[in-house]
């Protein structure tokens, strides 16, 4: 009746999973959609049951298998690591390499760490997924933790030749947040900013309250070439990119898919939402909501409004 009274009042369908007990519980996703008459009323429904039990099984031995196998490279990779700079520090104890096989002693050192940093990544990733990464909580002010962000990517915005502002509006309440993760979650999201935005352009990390009370929004701006709506939904998934290449900085770095999805993991962690805003041709904005004070609580919708209104539009979390 509640779904019925949900499809009356405009849904266009609701869709439920339940499990059906047995000697072989099976797992069943119910879809009830509204049929409409010429005037868009509810003339009545449809109802859809699947059988998803071999589905899920199946998804389930893929994450099982690739965890295993993430967990199995991380021991090999980090002795490969250790033994190239074993290497490198016997050679430059007299016995010197040509300065050509020093070259490629420190390529095979950073793809090493490169490959390391993303199997950590996507360790974490399945810690958090499981609700099984702690989160150490500790009082911090949005302006300090947008501070050392910003020191940490200064460099490479500058290398990119791109303008790094840091805009915390004055007097806002401490975050209760794990420093660490939050600090990595606007890393990231400046870091993409960066990748996107062409040379000559600003990327601002700003913050302002929430809507809500006890809230506080997070942002970062950039004005690049935007994302298409089409690739907005799935962004925060693991994998998923954005293929458009900034049209006037070539070269520039692609990132793994795992960025985002991390960022939302962390955020929902500390029952925080994220989301985005953008135009084709106008920038984008990656938000998320914290809580202040010492206890979390459920985060209810948030607009944005940044320190560029051309580049980002009213947007709310539902």
């Amino acid at each position: 009746e509640e779904d019925l009274a949900a499809l009356r009042a405009g849904r266009d369908l609701v869709k439920r999973a339940a499990t059906i007990g047995g000697p072989a519980p099976r797992i069943v996703e119910r879809t009830l959609a509204a049929v409409r008459d010429s005037s868009g009323g509810a003339a009545g429904w449809l109802l859809i049951l699947r059988d998803q039990t071999e589905e899920r099984a199946l998804q389930q031995l893929r994450e099982d298998l690739a965890h295993m196998l993430i967990h199995d490279l991380r021991g090999p990779l980090s002795s490969l690591i250790t033994s190239l700079a074993l290497v490198r520090q016997v050679a430059g104890a007299g016995q010197p390499l040509p300065p050509e096989a020093l070259e490629l002693l420190e390529m095979g050192l950073g793809s090493g760490r490169q490959l390391l940093r993303l199997v950590n990544q996507l360790l974490e990733i399945a810690r958090l997924e499981a609700g099984a990464l702690p989160l150490d909580r500790q009082a911090a002010l949005p302006a300090d933790l947008m501070a050392v962000s910003g020191e940490r990517l200064r460099p490479a915005a500058s290398s990119l030749g791109l303008r790094l502002v840091i805009d915390p509006a004055p007097g806002l309440l401490p975050v209760s947040v794990d420093v660490e993760l939050i600090g990595r979650v606007l890393d990231n999201l400046t870091d993409n900013a960066l990748k996107f935005a062409p040379s000559g352009s600003t990327v601002t990390l700003w913050a302002r309250p929430g809507l809500e009370a006890g809230q506080v929004l997070f942002g970062i701006t950039d004005q690049g070439p935007g994302i298409p709506a089409e690739a907005q939904a799935s962004l925060f998934e693991k994998f998923s990119r954005v293929t458009d290449s900034p049209p006037n900085a070539p070269g520039r770095r692609q990132g793994t898919g795992l960025g985002l999805a991390f960022c939302r993991l962390v955020v929902e962690a500390h029952h925080g939402r994220i989301g985005l805003t953008s135009h084709r041709g106008q920038g984008a904005t990656f938000y998320f909501s914290l809580a202040t004070g010492a206890e979390p609580s459920p985060a209810a919708p948030i607009a944005v409004d940044a320190p560029n209104p051309a580049a980002v539009e009213t947007a709310g979390l539902q």
